[in-house]
């Protein structure tokens, strides 16, 4: 009964298809054979027994597999919204089934009517209420939000307000469950922003259907909005960044939509009758939204659809800090044609989707990914998806003594932009623990004459014995577009046998570097580049040229692309190499997207006391990006002569062919160049001194600087915490001189949840509210607030399911027997061995992810340019 399609493992089936054509057509034939099979499956649907083994907790469905049952509810929930009334006068169908044996299912005494509405509400619906309602209280992942959506949906479609209450109030219900498996900006906890925009934004919003006269759509606590703008923000004009387990990941395929996102927000429109994702339309549709509709429309909106008129300015993608998600999103460039896109993911992640990518980036210019991300594995049966395509070496990132690097959550360490450049800098230390001491990304984006962009990457590393540096893009199907130079005399080495990980590694055999066959080894000290062309009609490429540093050793070779083991085109790659004698680890680079030829005239190095520079010359004007190194310290340099000092993370000096100069910096006070300085006064910092999380305030009070304003980015940290939180300021209001209270964009809460049972005598709680994050990123609650009853009543020193193995002593459940057993239960433990908190059985509270004490610094960039 299943159309054979691309959705038909999620359950398009056919009576959702016969319910859509009757509405399209009118033609009651469709709503016939569609009763005929809700009716039927009503009767047998409460004898089936899906059961699969999988090592998950039993979620037994009635037909689907496992957790898909709730696809095959919505289907039969919104055939029989469309068909109920002509099943109500289908004659043809009361004959059928009462011919066909005991169809008096209310036991009325007579087969009317009556008895079709009973056999759908009752032993179709019911059943599937009851399985919803128990799945529910077990699941956990997107299947339990899935199954939240639908059991509202249903609650809606047949009046029923305590399905309703259940599905969005209850102890498993979407108000929790949206805060603690979707972090704060919209992003699943998968740590695959595939799975963010497919699995919760799309379902959430054809779920929505259902449910739209419903005054509780607008509940900041089911996080709509933060999902919707999550898939928004995220796209890169068509493509969605390849971190985790993300669709799309042959990058050999031009991709160049600004329709892909419309019909989510064409969708959020008709929910909500927002004139954002009006103006979102018009802009990509250049007021004719009519007009794309085909590009992208589906079964929702031909019955959903309304005309939108009006008319607004172009749409241009922003640069985005998905400050909780932890991924950063540096655009440049008001041309679909030319636009970049440079991601680096930093932030929380899972094992479940995720990659050991941390500090990866991907480079999205020309339609194409040219750092080469694999994305979803082409299947999860063979060694490559961990030994290769989840692997740390296949990723732009460092690896670190060839192991792959643990899930783990990284930290913001600061961001910025001036006119023609930004900034961001992201950590990671805690993807090797126990091994990096330091393992640190700088990203500058800079603007290039005409429509050109290039970035300076600069990658800190200590620990370890070996560091590699790797990158590898599209060069043909057999890596035949590739070309590395070095300087002249400068030998390679070609390895005869084995692979990147060694001589005596067969491909395949061996994780990580063992993935890299026809290798070629070349010491080199001095400045070298790397370009890839895709070997499209554009000659589309990407070059990186690197810095030298002592004792680089690269390696070069050829990695499979996405596609099946020993079936997939080769990409070339390059790891560069050092090793740990010289303390900590530089890799300082160029990288610069190109059409046709590369812009970059020429790469120097240029010496900084404290930090590291470069000199890059392009057609017009020659740029000096300099790096602070030591942290605190005012760095200085010569350029022509002329003394440099510069205080800031970052800082560019422009000498322009016609004699302008400019000087930008970022997170700094002073840049001074000659005679010229460029200042921006004290950075302001300080600490909160309240917080307000309902209304999203903070009181903080200034140890340095003035003059937070609208539009600021905050990164606050604690010793206590695993990570650093970062939130953009909305509205600053000066209360004095040295205090601020400032609204921020994003809710405090982390996590909720309710009170299972105490041991108050050990400073012990525990609940069975299902929270993914805690599971997901172990420690995250580390060092946070817990709130209950609009008060603080304590601080966590951990939080996790394994607590009580650290004690042997039995939980003494406050509900007067035996907590179940580890394992089963989210366990905290305040950092005040013996806390006075208050909190009793039942109790909701909230995991907070700001608090008073904690640390703040504001980010601050300057920019002049001078004739």
């Amino acid at each position: 009964m299943t159309i054979h399609s691309r959705n038909a493992y999620t359950g398009d089936t056919a009576v959702l298809q016969l319910s859509r054509a009757f509405a399209i057509t009118g033609d009651d034939r469709y709503a016939h054979i569609a009763g005929v099979m809700l009716n039927r499956l009503a009767e047998v649907y409460r004898f089936y027994n899906g059961t699969v083994d999988e090592q998950r907790p039993l979620t037994r469905g009635y037909v689907v597999q496992v957790s898909w049952e709730e696809m095959l509810i919505y289907n039969c929930m919104v055939a029989c919204d469309i068909v109920m009334d002509s099943m109500l006068n289908d004659d043809a169908l009361l004959t059928f089934f009462g011919s066909k044996g005991e169809c008096d299912y209310n036991s009325d005494g007579r087969v009317d009517f009556e008895d079709i509405r009973y056999n759908i509400r009752h032993n179709l619906f019911g059943y599937m209420y009851e399985w919803l309602h128990r799945a529910m209280a077990i699941q956990t992942g997107d299947y339990i939000i899935r199954e939240g959506l639908v059991l509202w949906a249903l609650g809606e479609m047949l009046g029923n307000e305590e399905l309703v209450d259940e599905a969005v109030e209850g102890r498993y219900g979407l108000a929790v469950n949206l805060t603690n498996n979707t972090f704060r900006d919209g992003k699943w906890w998968y740590d695959a922003p595939g799975y963010s925009v497919s699995s919760i934004t799309r379902t959430i919003l054809e779920r929505l259907f259902s449910m739209k006269a419903t005054a509780r759509q607008p509940d900041s606590r089911l996080r709509i909005r933060e999902t919707i703008e999550f898939a928004r923000n995220i796209y890169c004009d068509g493509r969605i960044p390849a971190i985790g387990d993300t669709g799309g990941g042959d990058s050999r395929i031009k991709v160049l939509d600004p329709l892909v996102n419309c019909d989510i927000e064409e969708l959020a429109y008709i929910h909500t009758g927002d004139d954002d994702y009006r103006n979102r339309l018009l802009a990509v549709s250049q007021g004719d939204v009519d007009g794309i509709r085909e590009r992208y429309a589906d079964a929702n909106l031909l019955f959903h659809a309304e005309p939108i008129r009006g008319a607004t300015g172009p749409y241009v993608p922003r640069t985005t800090i998905f400050h909780d998600s932890g991924i950063a999103i540096l655009r440049t460039g008001s041309d679909i044609a030319t636009r970049k896109h440079l991601v680096m993911n930093y932030g929380k992640g899972s094992s479940g989707h995720g990659h050991r990518d941390k500090l990866g980036i991907n480079m999205i210019a020309f339609g194409y990914d040219l750092a080469c991300d694999l994305g979803y594995p082409t299947t999860f049966t063979h060694d490559k998806v961990d030994g290769w395509e989840k692997h740390t070496a296949s990723h732009a990132t460092v690896c670190i003594d060839g192991q792959s690097q643990e899930i783990a959550t990284g930290s913001l360490g600061f961001y910025g932009r001036t006119p023609g450049m930004q900034a961001v800098c992201a950590s990671g230390e805690r993807a090797y623990p126990g091994c990096a001491e330091v393992y640190e990304r700088t990203l500058v984006m800079v603007d290039a004459p005409g429509s050109d962009t290039y970035v300076v990457d600069l990658f800190r590393v200590r620990g370890g014995s070996t560091r590699d540096y790797m990158f590898r893009s599209l060069s043909g199907n057999d890596g035949e577009n590739f070309r590395l130079e070095f300087p002249a005399g400068t030998e390679t080495v070609r390895q005869v046998r084995g692979t990147a990980a060694g001589e005596d590694v067969a491909f395949g055999t061996s994780p990580g570097l063992g993935y890299i066959k026809d290798v070629s080894r070349t010491v080199c000290d001095g400045i070298w580049s790397a370009a890839w062309r895709a070997g499209d009609e554009e000659n589309t490429g990407i070059r990186l040229t690197m810095i030298g540093q002592p004792a680089s050793e690269i390696v070069s070779g050829k990695g499979e692309g996405f596609g099946f083991f020993g079936q997939s085109p080769w990409d070339a790659c390059v790891a560069v190499r050092q090793s740990a004698g010289g303390g900590e680890s530089v890799f300082a680079g160029v990288l610069e997207p190109f059409q046709g030829e590369p812009f970059v005239r020429s790469v120097e190095a240029l010496e900084v006391s404290g930090g590291i520079g470069a000199r890059i010359r392009l057609d017009g004007r020659v740029d000096y990006v300099l790096h602070r190194l030591e942290k605190g310290a005012v760095c200085t340099a010569e350029i022509d002569e002329i003394p440099v000092s510069f205080d800031a993370e970052v800082a560019r000096i422009s000498m322009y062919d016609s004699g302008r100069r400019g000087l930008d910096f970022v997170q700094g006070i002073r840049l001074r160049f000659g005679d010229e300085v460029l200042g921006c006064g004290p950075i302001p910092a300080g600490r909160i001194e309240a917080i307000d999380p309902e209304d999203r305030f903070v009181v903080v009070a200034l140890d340095s600087g003035d003059g937070i304003v609208e539009g600021d980015v905050v990164v606050f940290r604690n010793p206590a915490y695993t990570c650093n939180s970062s939130y953009e300021v909305l509205t600053a209001e000066a209360m004095d001189p040295n205090r601020y209270r400032l609204g921020l964009h994003m809710s405090f809460n982390l996590s909720e949840g309710v009170v299972q049972s105490v041991d108050s005598a050990r400073g012990l709680f525990a609940t069975d509210t299902c929270m993914t994050k805690l599971s997901a990123c172990p420690g995250l609650f580390d060092g946070k607030a817990i709130r209950s009853g609009g008060k603080t009543v304590g601080a966590i020193e951990t939080a996790g399911p394994d607590i009580l193995k650290q004690d042997e002593r039995p939980f003494e459940s406050g509900m007067g027997n035996e907590a179940p057993a580890t394992g089963t239960l989210s366990y905290f433990r305040f950092n005040d061995p013996s806390p006075d908190s208050g909190l009793n059985v039942g109790d909701r509270f909230m995991v907070c992810d700001l608090n008073a004490g904690d640390r703040f610094t504001v980010m601050r960039s300057a920019s002049r340019t001078t004739a």
